[in-house]
């Protein structure tokens, strides 16, 4: 009897296969997809508004999102100090900003209050930013708002927010 000295070509070309699958695998998880971001900001800002407006019938506070070109915040109202404060420091309701290839572009009460090329960045400061507010009340009602995600020169998803606290997603295929 001979001892087997090395592999047999079957052996080779059953290792070759297992390894570009997982190379082929790695490859699809690691590679970004802009659409797929896209679709993975807008269901976040629209859960996280759903889950503000839910915080605030639930605790009997006033809470509002602060729209940007690049992001949102939340806020909640401080009736000590009769204002308007940042949620910065809260596990769900911190302040977001979008990836660079995205903006945002909301109506609030159906008129246009942020233009993502203005400048107007209610991330950066504590200043009263009305016109870039959606009130969401403890009685469940909301101010009426569309807020549009959008990749530039690319497919957009549209929130819509109605005075009743109902919220609803579009989605680019649908339009």
């Amino acid at each position: 009897m001979r001892a087997q000295r090395g592999f047999t070509l079957l052996e080779i070309l059953v290792v070759l296969v297992i390894v570009s699958i997982l190379v082929s695998v790695v490859t699809l998880t690691v590679t970004t997809n802009p659409v797929r971001d896209l679709d993975r900001e807008a269901r976040r800002l629209m859960a996280l508004v759903d889950l503000a407006s839910q915080q605030a019938i639930l605790s009997g506070r006033e809470l509002a999102v602060d729209f940007s070109g690049e992001g949102y915040r939340f806020s909640v109202f401080d009736a000590d100090e009769a204002k308007w404060l940042p949620m910065d420091d809260d596990e769900q309701l911190f302040p977001r900003e979008l990836p660079e290839n995205m903006e945002l572009v909301a109506y609030v009460d159906n008129d246009e209050t942020v233009d993502p090329d203005a400048g107007d960045n209610p991330l950066s400061g504590d200043e009263e930013l009305n016109a870039n507010r959606v009130y969401l009340l403890s009685s469940g009602e909301m101010t009426p708002f569309e807020a549009s995600i959008q990749l530039e020169d690319g497919p957009h998803y549209t929130i819509s927010g109605d005075m009743l606290g109902s919220l609803e997603l579009k989605l680019p295929e649908d339009e």
